[in-house]
């Protein structure tokens, strides 16, 4: 089983664990608690570092480290690059 790192920042702290890559999926289906109006983490996928701000409605994804990163939220498309470094999804 190959096994891939993760991390994501807590308070300006940096966490990391490491995930089996079977448990790895680059399709994001966030839920936020009612009470919540965001939730804000960074991920490294692949050598490429996205800050990922999360609201009720929307996620917004920008690449802050290396080339492209492409995840999925809801099943749609969200394609972050050097030349093109934020993006938002609505659903």
């Amino acid at each position: 089983m190959a096994f891939m790192p993760v991390a994501w920042e807590q308070r300006g702290r940096a966490l990391f664990t490491v995930l089996p890559a079977s448990l790895i999926t680059r399709n994001m289906e966030p839920k936020l608690p009612s009470a919540w109006n965001s939730i804000k983490f960074k991920l490294r996928l692949h050598n490429n570092e996205c800050l990922f701000t999360i609201y009720q409605n929307e996620v917004h994804v920008e690449l802050t480290s290396g080339k492209a990163c492409e995840v999925y939220v809801y099943d749609k498309k969200v394609r972050v690059t050097s030349q093109h470094v934020k993006e938002v999804c609505e659903y």
